[in-house]
């Protein structure tokens, strides 16, 4: 199992409109990449959680490039969202370990950790900087 925290960057600058309206197009991008046990939450204005259940650490990339790309068509295709107004998502996960993990505290620490690795560290050709962090996307 994984847990991925996302971000949202700059949707808190964005007409209040036109913010609802990309959350709702993330909300979608979120359901389109999922798996019918999969669990997708909202935990605030600007950060959403994923849980995927029975995924190995090879599964969690493609997820998150998948998500990326429909996010992002989806933006492209409203007239309303302009490259002006486009929002960027910083994704951080961590797998869960069956025989180690016993806290949910911990958990989501460690992704909310990976998550701002995500926002704060990038390497020069925008590679992660461990294996629990996707930047920028």
């Amino acid at each position: 199992m994984c847990v991925i925290r996302i971000r949202l960057n700059g949707i808190n600058t964005l007409p209040k409109e036109i913010a609802h309206r990309t959350v709702k197009l993330l909300t979608h991008a979120l359901l389109q990449v999922s798996r019918k046990v999969d669990l997708a939450a909202r935990l605030g204005d600007d950060q959403f959680a994923l849980l995927l259940i029975g995924t190995k650490r090879n599964g969690i990339e493609p997820c998150l490039q998948r998500l990326r790309d429909s996010f992002y068509n989806q933006q492209h295709k409203h007239l309303d969202i302009t490259d002006g107004t486009t929002c960027t998502l910083h994704c951080g996960y961590t797998l869960i370990h069956r025989h180690r993990d016993n806290d949910p505290g911990q958990v989501l620490a460690r992704a909310e950790q990976a998550l701002r690795e995500a926002g704060d560290e990038r390497q020069a050709d925008g590679a992660p900087q461990n294996t629990r962090c996707v930047p920028n996307f």
